[in-house]
């Protein structure tokens, strides 16, 4: 009788260390023990206006500007955080001036986040319910301002055991809201003298019949921009690119070239009211219109190249190309 009591205590004591082992081996990886919910950013694709380029590499790329973060859990309301924000502290570290916490690593939540940090930027409001934000972008667009474009994330189905990255973070991939607007300008050689040209002639460039107001639902792959067409905010207006690289020449048959760019929400472009000008330091004024609508979508980059001269502004032979806001070249969307 004692051999076979002794067994099974031998054996009740082996199933216990399986599943202890069992247990330890289940034990989420990347779940902090301490419940917070920490996070870290980059942006996919950083490419700035003025053909400024940044590494596409996320951990090689911090956002380093505040974010607004909202967390929603469905099954339990005292784990919702709405519109919280999270101020770059240092390397891949960002903060926040209250302790959120993960209701568990299993339960899984609704996520998104707008940057730069706005408090007007809501996106869940006190009702506990989604909400869309109203958003101005800038007209002027020569000066550096973080409110020039908007970054967003969004992520329907987060499990923090499966989705947390191996520091324990809420790793967030930023996606531009907007599009990329870049202008080349090709001079003809009647801007040249017998040495080339070595100073830039376009002294300042606008687009009109832009509408620069919308309203931003971030609870979507990709995010929907509602654009206001009518109204007191419906109306269209300028936008003045950031200029860019002037390339001259030293030779009088070759052309110089000249780049602009601009942020601009995406819309359908009216062959009716969208224009490019162009005043040159002369006092010169050059203008260009599509000839057909153009639509520009979220996320996505646009190169508009055009060819000054023989006192006309005219789409050149490379015509309107569309990519991924990235360095890559992409299809044409119109050309003559």
């Amino acid at each position: 009788m004692k051999k076979i009591n002794i067994l099974t205590c031998a054996m009740v004591a082996l199933s216990m260390a399986c599943t202890n082992n069992d247990e330890q081996e289940n034990v989420p990886n990347n779940y902090p023990t301490d419940n917070i919910i920490r996070v870290t950013a980059g942006v996919n694709n950083p490419m700035t206006r003025g053909g400024e380029t940044g590494t596409t590499e996320v951990k090689l790329f911090p956002y380093t500007g505040d974010l607004a973060l909202t967390v929603v859990n469905v099954a339990n309301n005292k784990y919702t955080y709405a519109n919280k924000r999270f101020t770059y502290a240092s390397g891949t570290d960002w903060t926040c001036t209250e302790t959120l916490l993960w209701q568990n690593a299993a339960t899984p939540v609704k996520i998104a986040a707008v940057a730069p940090y706005d408090a007007s930027y809501e996106v869940y409001d006190g009702l506990k319910k989604s909400k869309r934000f109203s958003y101005q972008l800038k007209s002027d667009q020569t000066t550096t301002d973080p409110k020039n474009d908007l970054l967003h994330y969004f992520n329907n189905n987060f499990t923090p055991n499966d989705d947390l990255n191996s520091d324990k973070k809420l790793a967030l991939t930023l996606n531009h809201a907007f599009c990329l607007f870049d202008i080349n300008v090709i001079l003809g050689t009647e801007f040249n003298t017998s040495t080339g040209l070595s100073t830039d002639p376009i002294q300042s460039a606008t687009i009109s019949g832009i509408y620069n107001n919308a309203e931003i639902d971030v609870w979507d792959n990709p995010v929907k921009v509602y654009v206001i067409t009518s109204g007191t905010n419906g109306v269209r207006e300028k936008i003045i690119p950031t200029p860019g690289t002037f390339t001259a020449v030293s030779d009088a048959k070759l052309n110089a070239k000249k780049q602009f760019s601009c942020i601009v929400l995406p819309q359908e472009l009216s062959a009716a009211n969208f224009t490019v000008t162009l005043q040159t330091t002369s006092g010169k004024k050059y203008e260009w219109s599509p000839a057909t609508n153009i639509t520009i979508e979220s996320g996505k980059k646009y190169t508009l190249n055009l060819s000054m001269g023989d006192n006309k502004l005219v789409l050149s032979k490379e015509g309107i190309t569309a990519n991924a806001w990235t360095d890559g070249t992409g299809g044409s969307l119109e050309t003559d």
